[in-house]
């Protein structure tokens, strides 16, 4: 009911109030990517459905933790943030393999900017996880 029936107060609260909180320096206690307590718990309910439902593969991106899981493991994908300033980390399916890469910007000798492409994890075929 709070998020529907008082959806103007609630827009209010995060305008004007919890703006002004994070820019003094609070940030969200309830977030699981600021939160290892909740991010564990987040992390745990994924993996226990995962193992509940035949080792079905689940990428997610909820707690900003990059995850990339050896074959043969929980097939739980977490294609991390893409909220930092300086790179973004993401989950890439090409060719029936999968792989965490890392995207971040470099400044060339002549000035300019260039995307760079780094691979963290993999690639392993999707198989292998089955």
């Amino acid at each position: 009911p709070p998020n529907y029936q008082l959806w103007w107060f609630n827009k209010f609260l995060v305008r004007y109030f919890w703006r002004g909180m994070q820019q003094i320096g609070f940030r969200n206690p309830a977030s699981p990517s600021h939160n290892m307590s909740r991010m564990d718990k987040v992390e745990n309910r994924l993996s226990d459905w995962i193992k509940a439902n035949d080792n079905q593969m689940l990428i997610a991106g909820h707690t900003h933790q990059a995850r990339f899981p050896n074959a043969g493991k929980t097939p739980y994908f977490n294609d991390g943030s893409c909220i930092h300033p300086r790179c973004i980390t993401a989950i890439e399916i090409e060719e029936m393999k999968i792989s965490l890469v890392k995207w971040s910007i470099d400044i060339q000798e002549d000035g300019s900017l260039k995307a760079l492409r780094s691979v963290l994890g993999g690639p392993i075929k999707l198989s292998a996880y089955k």
